[in-house]
């Protein structure tokens, strides 16, 4: 049963160790609100841009904090730091031998996540596939990333979907209603240039949709102000984003591909109607009112009808700002984060089995003679 916090108290308290990538980023935003919900367990965090490059840093915070699960948001990371020859490497920094290592290791189980669509093409997944068969569970954060790892041959499936959630007491409803006094605003939030390497396109949208709608609304006659929270046009700092938000008529997240997305769920908490194409667990969570401006035709012109719809009707904005809060509220992480607790206590359950407990170490045992 879940303890006043939201976690899970059947057996003793865990000691996990929670590696986001950097401080103040989405990985971050999670650790901290599993922290925030964890009861009687005990939540250590590391930062694995403070590891790479300093291994023995990881594996040292395993060994003296006793941790009985470690958690590394970003799946590649874990990989990383399972393959043999780092292992190898934090051996030699902490003057010991690789067999010792690796039997000291097996001590901790290993999770990860799937948040996005990276790496999901048929090449790419089968090159991880010794990957994920080194980790001792992982999830994915929506029922579409489920649906990929499951299909794919050979990959083990994801033991649990667990969401993204939201703060809704930091970003709620401003206290005195939304004016626009001859103009409205439209918001779009993200990292424009993400995924245009790995991707070769622009994933986010903000070029290849946002601008071109915004062209196509001034040219409706519509007085729109942009309001853009990007690190490559605009850093906007968190603690200042629910002000963002509140001031926004309209939030438009034009993503081809997305994991939740958060700026979705944050808009909605702080009651802004939304304009979102068909990713994530968006089809999920929006309402009767908001599911009209759930998009499938993801192109600018689409956009542009629905924003324009909107912005033309201040009582149907009023009416899904509404829903969305109310909607939000289901998707709090007080209710989010209480998926960890069941996946990493049946994750801690299986490793300790025999047969499931000696199968990574004596992988990386037979890698010793190449290294």
């Amino acid at each position: 049963m879940p303890d006043e916090h939201g976690a899970e108290t059947q057996g003793p308290p865990l000691r996990v160790l929670l590696c986001p990538d950097k401080p103040d980023w989405s990985f971050d935003n999670i650790a901290n609100n599993i922290t925030r919900h964890a009861g009687p367990n005990r939540i250590h965090k590391l930062y694995m841009n403070d590891v790479i490059g300093n291994e023995r840093v990881f594996f040292e915070t395993i060994f003296l904090n006793r941790i009985d699960l470690c958690h590394v948001f970003w799946r590649e990371d874990l990989f990383y730091m399972l393959h043999p020859h780092t292992i190898d490497k934090a051996a030699g920094q902490l003057g010991l031998e690789y067999e010792t290592m690796v039997r000291a290791i097996n001590s901790c189980a290993f999770t990860t996540s799937v948040y996005d669509h990276l790496f999901s093409d048929d090449e790419e997944m089968e090159e991880r596939l010794p990957s994920f068969a080194m980790v001792d569970g992982y999830t994915v954060s929506s029922p579409k990333l489920r649906d990929i790892y499951a299909a794919k041959p050979g990959m083990p499936l994801p033991d649990a979907i667990v969401p993204d959630g939201v703060d809704t007491e930091r970003f709620s409803p401003p206290r005195v209603p939304r004016s626009s006094p001859g103009h409205h605003r439209v918001g779009w939030v993200g990292n424009s240039a993400w995924g245009k390497q790995a991707k070769g396109y622009d994933v986010k949208g903000h070029d290849r949709v946002f601008l071109p709608m915004l062209e196509m609304l001034e040219a409706r006659g519509l007085a729109v102000e942009a309001s853009v929270a990007d690190p490559r046009v605009r850093q906007i700092a968190f603690e200042e984003m629910p002000a963002f938000y509140q001031a926004l008529d309209v939030f438009v997240c034009t993503s081809a591909m997305e994991g939740t997305p958060n700026p979705v769920l944050e808009a909605m908490a702080t009651g802004v109607p939304v304009v979102s194409t068909d990713v994530g667990i968006v089809a999920e969570v929006f309402g009767d009112l908001q599911k009209p401006f759930l998009l499938r035709d993801a192109g600018a012109d689409a956009f542009a009808d629905a924003v324009s719809e909107l912005l033309a009707d201040g009582d149907l904005r009023i009416a899904i700002g509404r829903e969305n809060r109310a909607r939000a509220l289901d998707w709090s992480w007080e209710r989010q984060v209480r998926g960890w607790w069941p996946f990493w206590r049946e994750t801690l359950r299986r490793t300790a089995e025999n047969r499931h407990a000696i199968r990574r170490q004596s992988y990386l045992l037979a890698q010793a003679a190449i290294l």
